[in-house]
């Protein structure tokens, strides 16, 4: 177990020489969260779902890729952990945004960035408002290490609506994103990429969405 970022922990590893990929997020049993007893079947009727459908939204990721996905010069990721029965834990690791300048993150209540934050809705009100007033370093950048949302908050309620970063001061500046189902742990360990440098699972990061990357 650990409470520093997700990158924190990766970089310790590449720092000493190893290839390291994150795959996966959360609690690595699903019994604390959905029931010993049933395997989370009364939860996913409560919720008018099933069992598999639950599962797999315990976690959930926006994806922030640059200009060329409608995102300015906004790049990273932001995911949503539902590690027990309450509330989710949530970090964020951002770059591309301006220097000193404070930022809110918040999850909004549609999931519809065709216009950005005019399309995306008000913040949702079961606990959207995520981080107020946090504020990028000097190389613009902005991490977010891991902290309790909002009691109110599931992460199965949020995925299909939308990530905001914006301005504190011009709300209207921000960038959006989806809110989709992420793997937990364990659940990302069949998707492979090139073997040629030892790092054979695949995980997002900001370097990933810069354009002119070669994956070949």
């Amino acid at each position: 177990d650990a409470t520093c970022h997700t990158n924190k922990i990766v970089h310790a590893l590449t720092a000493e020489g190893y290839n390291a990929r994150a795959i996966g997020y959360g609690s690595a049993s699903d019994d604390q969260l959905l029931g010993a007893d049933d395997g989370g079947e009364q939860l996913a009727e409560q919720l008018g779902t099933n069992v598999r459908t639950l599962k797999q939204s315990l976690s959930a990721v926006a994806e922030f890729k640059g200009d060329m996905y409608g995102h300015k010069a906004v790049v990273g990721v932001v995911r949503l952990m539902q590690v027990d029965d309450a509330a989710p834990v949530i970090e964020a690791h951002l770059q591309g945004l301006q220097p000193g300048v404070a930022y809110n993150l918040s999850v909004r209540s549609s999931g519809d960035s065709t216009n950005g934050v005019a399309s995306a809705g008000a913040v949702y009100s079961k606990g959207g408002a995520v981080a107020s007033g946090v504020v990028a370093d000097d190389a613009g950048h902005l991490d977010v290490p891991p902290v309790r949302g909002d009691d109110a908050m599931r992460t199965w309620d949020v995925i299909g609506r939308s990530f905001c970063v914006a301005r504190s001061d011009d709300e209207s500046d921000g960038v959006v994103a989806v809110l989709a189902r992420s793997a937990a742990v364990g659940d990302n360990t069949a998707k492979r990429v090139c073997q040629c440098d030892g790092t054979v699972i695949w995980e997002s990061t900001p370097d990933d969405f810069k354009p002119g990357i070669n994956f070949a």
